[in-house]
């Protein structure tokens, strides 16, 4: 496991969103000042657990945590779900931008959640990656008014965070891949201050980590800048870095299809091919014949309105080619994809237009804490991807919408789901 991936994104109309999620400008269609039911605000204190055999999702256990999407989550080496992160949901609050500095553990054996003890920073749209070690490396991240470049190590024996080496540049929204060595890459995002949602411009430098000494070297640049772009370790060792967005010639955020391939071997960049759809902030899965499926997202220029994505499409590693995939049943944003066992793919919740229109922009976070969830199209649906016949079919319902979740694979094939934006009904 390679850790999940996020970042954050500006719309076409300069609004900041999550990575994939619909900006809060679209939610619902209630005037603000009758916005006052509080049984709907966007906080999430539970977790579930789809069964592949049963086709079924049954509740997890409870966890202490207040909106929070922007999080990670990442498998250990004994089976246990580390999630650690801030809480992106309060940055609505610009005074604390977030409270949720505690890390949480995940034991499918006894269906428990414990603390795993509290980060040396507050971060969120950090990238996390499980280390050879089996400890955890968290890394960047957006912090108050700025990308950071601090990291740390998580250490499942002590059950604490350490700090770790600083990167050789602030990033927040980046993409990360466990390379076959046990190296680490971190790829693109955004850094420094500034730039959209005030995290800094978009980048097309990289860094690679090796736990070996503990330290983070220079990587080669990427050939576009990108941030909300899709990270996949394929079967021969490349890397795929796919769409994202980045600023156009004429100063506007621009969503883009152009792809990069990472060599480990010869530490070097190529230009891959150029995807069906431009897109950003979709999910990348491998499958098991090594072809990778990428879903959903948002497109498309930013002269256009922003518009939630149903496609899908394959890139082949063999012919170096992208195909056009068969559509979801849902256009979603901000969704998680996991390959289960039987070689399906589930893809779960994130962010459509299935419970109304746009609504304006929350002007505080006590107004946003109380928009209906399933006026804000955020989904509880989900869908399975079958390779054999090329196809979506709908999943069953999530106990709650949820946009940005983590999905994680358990050892016993089951997939633990937790977190998510509005993920409270």
């Amino acid at each position: 496991m390679t850790g999940l991936v996020a970042a954050f994104g500006v719309d076409g109309c300069g609004a900041v969103i999550a990575p994939g999620s619909a900006t809060l400008a679209a939610a619902i269609s209630t005037p603000s000042s009758a916005v006052a039911a509080p049984e709907h605000s966007p906080t999430p204190d539970h977790t579930e657990l789809y069964d592949p055999v049963a086709n079924t999702f049954v509740a997890g256990p409870p966890i202490n945590e207040d909106g929070c999407n922007g999080r990670t989550a990442t498998v250990l080496g004994d089976g246990r779900v580390l999630i650690e992160g801030d809480c992106a949901w309060h940055s609505l609050r610009r005074s604390d931008y977030g409270t949720e500095s505690d890390a949480a553990l995940f034991d499918p054996v006894t269906n428990t959640i414990q603390s795993a003890g509290t980060l040396n920073a507050r971060r969120y749209f950090a990238v996390a990656a499980l280390l050879p070690n089996d400890k955890v490396l968290v890394a960047g991240g957006a912090v108050p008014g700025s990308s950071t470049a601090s990291s740390e190590i998580y250490d499942p024996a002590a059950n604490n965070f350490v700090t770790g080496p600083q990167m050789t540049e602030s990033r927040s929204g980046a993409m990360a891949v466990r390379l076959p060595k046990g190296k680490v890459l971190i790829a693109g995002g955004f850094g420094g201050t500034g730039g959209p949602g005030g995290f800094g411009a978009y980048l097309a430098t990289t860094e690679i980590y090796d736990p070996a000494p503990n330290s983070f070297a220079p990587g080669p640049a990427m050939n576009a800048p990108r941030a909300n772009a899709t990270a996949t370790l394929l079967s021969n060792g490349k890397v795929l870095i796919a769409g994202g967005e980045n600023l156009s010639d004429n100063g506007h955020d621009a969503i883009i299809a152009e792809t990069d391939l990472y060599d480990p071997v010869s530490n070097r960049f190529s230009m891959g091919p150029v995807m069906k759809q431009a897109r950003k902030s979709a999910t990348s899965t491998l499958l098991s014949n090594g072809k990778v499926l990428i879903a959903g997202g948002m497109c498309c220029t930013d002269i256009s309105p922003p518009r939630y994505l149903a496609s899908s499409e394959l890139y082949d590693p063999v012919t170096n080619t992208f195909a056009v995939g068969p559509p979801m049943n849902t256009p979603r944003i901000a969704a998680a994809a996991t390959l289960i066992p039987n070689g399906k793919v589930l893809i779960a919740g994130g962010t459509g237009h299935d419970y109304g229109p746009p609504i304006p922009l929350p002007r505080s976070f006590e107004e946003a804490s109380v928009i209906p969830c399933r006026s804000s199209g955020y989904l509880a649906s989900t869908e399975l991807f079958d390779p054999a016949t090329n196809r979506f079919a709908p999943g069953p319902l999530m106990s709650a919408p949820r946009s940005e979740p983590t999905a994680s694979l358990l050892h016993d094939g089951r997939v633990f789901v937790a977190s998510g934006y509005c993920a409270n009904q």
